[in-house]
């Protein structure tokens, strides 16, 4: 069977949200890698919070959220091209 192996940076730094304090520990981690991994078509990265500095980890996580994040994540590791024609 076939397997795809990702190979990720460790993210280092703090988390940049003035409510990171309500981040989980278990999460923090991976909060602070989807900030600094940027999307390939458009530069921005996976996950930037909600605005006004701050990420909201206890709020509503809408659809819209999570299409961006799940595009964001894949051009992350995938540049688009002919072959890979998705974008938004």
């Amino acid at each position: 069977a076939a397997q795809a192996v990702v190979s990720v940076a460790l993210p280092t730094g703090e988390l940049p949200y003035g409510d990171s304090s309500e981040i989980a520990d278990y999460a923090r981690e991976a909060v602070l890698w989807a900030g600094q991994t940027a999307d390939l078509l458009s530069g921005k990265p996976v996950m930037q919070g909600v605005g006004q500095g701050r990420f909201d980890p206890l709020g509503q996580y809408t659809r819209e959220q999570a299409v961006l994040t799940v595009l964001r994540l894949f051009r992350a590791g995938n540049p688009v091209s002919a072959e890979n024609p998705i974008s938004p």
